[in-house]
């Protein structure tokens, strides 16, 4: 059994995944920080910049694909993963749970701030598009959603371990 974890960047996807690893004494994997040991470059931006964004998809496709078997992990994956239906295909194998980190736009522009290794935050009014753009799918994508504006990272890996032991208790974690 594997959680998933979806949403948009700053939504809390790497924290929140390294916590629940923890507690739940899983392992924990990000697709992001898996496609840069496999290309073996340094940074997201990097790739953007040298190979394009198309070779980064692929390559996320590539990682989700080698994910699909695990086990007993929390995946925190890229923001984009879910513009491609296959990554989530392949990340939902073994009876994943894919859980959407819903952060507002504001909340994100204020955590991920200055950070310029976003290659496709250009400016506000990009970033607000891309905001758009994903928004929906994150809902469609996944099994439950947690709000993580303003809220602890205790307080929202408690909302998900809740979920998982109550409303999702089918899937035995």
């Amino acid at each position: 059994m594997n959680l998933i974890l979806i949403g948009f960047m700053g939504s809390g996807k790497t924290v929140i995944g390294k916590r629940l690893a923890s507690i739940l004494n899983y392992s924990w994997q990000d697709t992001d920080a898996l496609i840069l040991k496999r290309v073996n470059l340094s940074s997201i931006k990097e790739i953007f910049t040298d190979k394009g964004e198309l070779f980064f998809r692929e390559s996320e496709i590539l990682v989700c694909r080698e994910l699909q078997t695990s086990k007993n992990t929390i995946i925190s994956t890229g923001g984009g993963a879910i513009q491609n239906k296959i990554c989530l295909d392949y990340l939902r194998q073994n009876d994943s749970v894919v859980c959407h980190l819903d952060v507002s736009f504001d909340v994100a522009i204020e955590r991920i701030g200055s950070n310029l290794d976003r290659p496709l935050i250009k400016d506000l009014k990009s970033a607000r598009e891309l905001y758009d753009l994903r928004a929906p799918l994150y809902k469609a994508f996944s099994d439950f959603s947690i709000e993580t504006n303003n809220i602890s990272e205790d307080a929202i890996s408690e909302k998900i371990l809740h979920i998982i032991q109550t409303k999702l208790s089918i899937y035995a974690f």
